[in-house]
């Protein structure tokens, strides 16, 4: 009997002590929960917390740490509103420096907004350097904030670069702001008589460097310069506004990397790839070329209307606007036949007789010569 008794007076003991202990590791459960609560509600509440303002407290000074820390996560239009807070921080600082030395560590434009380039100085906080502006007027702070809130895109021309090629869906109103940007209009200067919406788009092509470096009126040069980011655009701009150059002067590298680049079906790149194909050019430029010319029909017979033994004319899908050619040496000349011309006429422009032209393309007298046709000349 004494046996059971104790056995039974054991596994009570054990069972409170069990529920003590489920009950203590509950209660150190609720009790962390509810410090990590505190916490959590202090950090997402810094204002309230760091800079409310008490009654009688001009002559406290904020901690410029503190303050830091409980602006660095806040919007622009947040900050804005601390532009003329001239509550005294440590070292000589005010609550509106700090906010501004955030504003400017988040792309806030003060040069555009100040017409000018302020003085500032490295000021260093608990996990970071900022730029601080200690020599600013209340008059500079009350027009940067005017500027903050009535400007739509307050931000550098560089952030506005970011945004933009982040975009994958345009906004009208960041394109036009950046297209009033300093380094956007020297690019537009050194550009005349380029339209602003290729400019931007070869702009977003390349990067924010090549924006940067831009320092020539060398129509040129800046082309080529966007040429080896990759611009399509670029490549493009170059046959429109420079035609001489890229038809007659081009190297072969340069000439190669044009027509890679010239995806887009049009007149230019085919007037581009039949003049690559008529000038003595390497190799992988004609072939790439002639790859380029092939792209404008679906037509099986495009390309063997183009080796030399073949004598079949070949009609485009859409007729393309070239300038008169002048005869050259090479071993493979053509003719894109425009609208007005006879054969009569194209032989005497290519001083080749009439009845050699008929027979290399298989026509007669009463051919049909429909804008867009190829000819082969003898």
């Amino acid at each position: 009997m004494a046996s059971g008794h104790s056995l039974k007076s054991k596994k009570r003991i054990f069972r409170n002590l069990s529920t003590g202990l489920i009950l203590s590791v509950v209660l150190n459960a609720c009790l962390i929960g509810y410090i990590c609560y505190i916490k959590i509600e202090s950090l997402s509440q810094p204002f309230q917390i760091s800079l409310k303002q008490k009654k009688n407290s001009a002559s406290v000074k904020l901690k410029n740490n503190d303050l830091y820390i409980a602006f660095k996560d806040q919007p622009i239009e947040k900050l804005l509103t601390f532009l003329n807070d001239k509550r005294w921080a440590e070292d000589g600082l005010k609550v509106r420096d700090i906010a501004l030395a955030i504003l400017y560590a988040e792309n806030f434009d003060i040069e555009r907004a100040l017409g000018k380039i302020p003085h500032g100085h490295k000021w260093i906080f608990s996990d970071t350097s900022l730029i601080i502006f200690q020599k600013l007027t209340d008059q500079d702070f009350k027009q940067l904030e005017e500027f903050g809130k009535n400007e739509r895109w307050p931000i550098s021309s560089k952030k506005m670069f970011t945004l933009l090629k982040e975009n994958t869906v345009p906004d009208p109103t960041l394109e036009e702001a950046f297209m009033l940007t300093a380094p956007f209009q020297n690019l537009a200067q050194s550009l005349p008589g380029t339209e602003n919406r290729k400019l931007l788009q070869m702009t977003l092509e390349g990067n924010w460097e090549t924006l940067q470096s831009v320092q020539t009126d060398d129509r040129q040069n800046i082309l080529l310069t966007y040429i080896d980011t990759d611009s399509p655009t670029a490549a493009y701009l170059l046959l429109k506004y420079e035609p001489f150059f890229a038809f007659k002067q081009l190297d072969n590298e340069y000439a190669l990397k044009t027509l890679q680049l010239l995806t887009e079906k049009n007149a230019l790149t085919a007037k581009f790839a039949l003049s690559m194909l008529a000038s003595p050019r390497s190799e992988e430029v004609k072939e790439l070329a002639m790859k380029r010319l092939t792209s404008f029909t679906n037509k099986s017979d495009f390309v063997t209307a183009l080796v030399p033994q073949k004598k079949e004319p070949l009609l485009l899908s859409k007729p393309i606007s070239i300038t008169k050619p002048t005869p050259t040496p090479s071993k493979a000349r053509y003719h894109i036949v425009q609208s007005g011309d006879s054969l009569w006429k194209i032989s005497k422009q290519w001083n080749v007789p009439l009845s050699e032209l008929k027979k290399q393309n298989g026509l007669t007298d009463d051919s049909i010569l429909q804008p867009g046709l190829i000819l082969k000349i003898p």
